[in-house]
């Protein structure tokens, strides 16, 4: 889950690939010991020292929010190749959450309602909603994706594949695919909206 900017300075670049490594291992680490997990283990999982952890993100609520930051902008970057790939919409689709799938979003869930709100963070989920928003929107109008499901329903989908076992979460992503297709029997309950997921964050949805 990496997206250094091309054509940055040497040390610059190499400042941004290290603490694009210090975020992943903290989000593998959030993920594997909840929000309790402290930040010496972080910085030992990181191999950094836990003065330079502390100088970059000078609380643990700075770093859970840069990790969730750092998720939403990968999802939502995967989200936007998606709808600009050329050939089938379906494809597409399905290869997008074959990809968030194999970076165990699930696995975060956990954290919903420990993340501080920000300014920055409510705009990665505005980009994210509207990214998969978008992707959605193309796989219906290609009339593969029945017309009752929406991006919130995407999202928390994917949140629920968090087994352990790689595999399981292929197999239960892949019976999730077929239950999308439009033939589908009609769904009971109205359909959940990307602000109502906002709130489950305890994100201020935006007024747009």
């Amino acid at each position: 889950m990496t997206s250094t900017a091309p054509g940055l300075p040497g040390r610059q670049a190499e400042a941004r690939r290290n603490d694009e490594r210090v975020l992943a291992v903290a989000r593998d680490a959030l993920a594997d010991e909840g929000y309790d997990v402290s930040m010496a283990e972080i910085a030992r999982r990181a191999g950094v020292g836990i003065g330079t952890l502390y100088r970059r993100y000078p609380s643990k609520d700075d770093l859970v929010t840069a990790v969730a930051i750092s998720t939403m902008d990968w999802a939502a970057d995967q989200a936007v190749a998606a709808i600009e790939a050329e050939g089938e919409a379906w494809s597409g689709f399905v290869d997008f959450l074959r990809r968030c799938v194999e970076q165990r979003p699930g696995d975060l869930r956990r954290l919903a309602g420990r993340i501080v709100s920000s300014p920055e963070r409510l705009a990665a989920s505005n980009r994210l909603g509207e990214a998969l928003g978008a992707l959605v929107e193309k796989v219906k109008r290609a009339g593969q994706l029945r017309q009752d499901v929406t991006a919130a329903d995407v999202y928390l989908l994917l949140t629920l594949m968090r087994f352990p076992d790689p595999a399981l979460n292929r197999r239960f992503l892949a019976i999730a695919v077929s239950g999308l297709r439009p033939d589908g029997a009609g769904l009971p309950e109205p359909a959940p909206s990307w602000p109502d997921l906002q709130r489950m964050w305890h994100l201020e949805p935006s007024s747009d």
